[in-house]
């Protein structure tokens, strides 16, 4: 199954320092596992066809 992640990294920032976050991310991730916030819990079956991300949003065409 997959998961649809949100990192939130500031400008500038670097290469190396995504990378750590997204680590840290994961790390996380495995320890302790995730749950999906009840206001997303109804599209936890659905298909993401298309994403869109800009600068003060995150859009999903869903199936």
């Amino acid at each position: 199954m997959s998961s649809i992640h949100f990192v939130v990294h500031p400008l500038p920032g670097s290469e190396d320092q995504l990378n750590e976050r997204l680590k840290e991310v994961a790390e996380r991730t495995n320890r302790c596992g995730y749950s999906v916030p009840s206001v997303l819990a109804q599209l936890k079956n659905a298909a993401v066809i298309q994403c869109v991300v800009g600068p003060n949003h995150v859009a999903f065409l869903l199936e």
